[in-house]
């Protein structure tokens, strides 16, 4: 994506068969993207466990399996997440950042304090930690870009 223009990028998104919805939201977390990668370095997940890259306020982290399943187009759940770093609400964009370094963007299912507690727990176990119940994925596939 980044010897991409952003323009060819919204354009193939227009003509990619999705619901006019999905498209919107899709091209706003791709121009997001875009915006964050050429806005300097990522201020919050550079804490050794990655190299990240790209401006970003928060981070969450995930080991090479996760990293895998998103690259064949699957959500990233709680149970795949190593670590959260920074502070972001539910629907704010996130850094997501595998062993080599930030590997895409999306929208945050949970705030960071909820992100945090479930981190690495299987869906069954977070309803205890939550108080409630939780959510599909921590991104969901339909809300986040890899870069």
């Amino acid at each position: 994506v980044g010897a991409m223009r952003l323009a060819d990028v919204l354009v193939g998104l227009e003509h990619s068969g999705l619901p006019a919805a999905a498209t919107r939201r899709l091209q706003w977390v791709v121009a997001r993207a875009f915006a964050e990668v050429s806005a300097g370095p990522c201020t919050a997940c550079d804490a050794g466990r990655h190299q990240p890259s790209g401006a970003a306020t928060s981070c969450v982290a995930c080991p090479a399996g996760a990293v895998a399943a998103l690259q064949r187009g699957k959500s990233l759940l709680a149970a795949g997440v190593t670590a959260v770093e920074g502070r972001f609400a539910r629907g704010d964009v996130v850094a997501l950042a595998g062993p080599d370094g930030v590997i895409g963007r999306g929208l945050a299912g949970y705030d960071a304090g909820d992100a945090a507690m479930i981190r690495g727990l299987r869906n069954e176990a977070q309803a205890a930690v939550l108080g409630y119940a939780p959510r599909a994925a921590l991104v969901h596939a339909d809300h986040l870009v890899l870069l």
